[in-house]
């Protein structure tokens, strides 16, 4: 072989060792990058967390949602949430009607999957601005005690209960 030969082997060899080199480095920082997306992900998430069990417990303990600044600053002080998001009144008003969503599609799908029978109870109530209304109950056996369910509230616009059921 010539020294020219030699050398553009050398030369070859030489570039397929950085190509790997440069996978490999490149696999390496995908890796990390992935891991500390990750990472800043699980902490978003552990964040959102406790801002959604703040809003549960306004709910849970009756407290009106403007009260939910006021938790989140608290926690903020304590140490416990280290993120500015979702502190208004507002965003504590749609966290709960998310969770309301989610647990009443749990509830119908453990009513759909249950032996257990169930009633549906209807009340009639006046809303705050003198409106004529129907409270949904249901009522199922859940881990062997019976349970009332709150379902829906629906207004009735002329007041007549057979004009709702002539929709449905």
């Amino acid at each position: 072989m010539t020294v020219g030969v030699v050398c553009l082997l050398c030369c070859a060899v030489c570039l397929l060792i950085q190509r790997q080199s440069l996978r490999i480095i490149t696999e390496g920082a995908v890796q990390k990058a992935q891991s500390v997306r990750d990472e800043a992900n699980a902490e978003k998430l552990d964040v959102t967390c406790k801002v959604f069990r703040s809003a549960y417990t306004c709910a849970k303990e009756q407290l009106a949602c403007t009260k939910h600044p006021a938790i989140m600053e608290l926690q903020e002080l304590n140490g416990q949430i280290k993120a500015a998001m979702l502190y208004s009144h507002h965003s504590c008003a749609n966290i709960l009607k998310h969770i309301a969503q989610k647990m009443k599609a749990e509830l119908c799908n453990y009513i759909k999957q249950s032996t257990h029978p169930f009633s549906i109870m209807i009340d009639e109530t006046t809303t705050f601005f003198t409106k004529s209304a129907l409270i949904i109950f249901i009522r199922i056996q859940v881990g062997g005690s019976v349970c009332n369910f709150f379902c829906d509230l629906v207004e009735l616009s002329d007041g007549s209960v057979l004009r709702l059921l002539k929709q449905y």
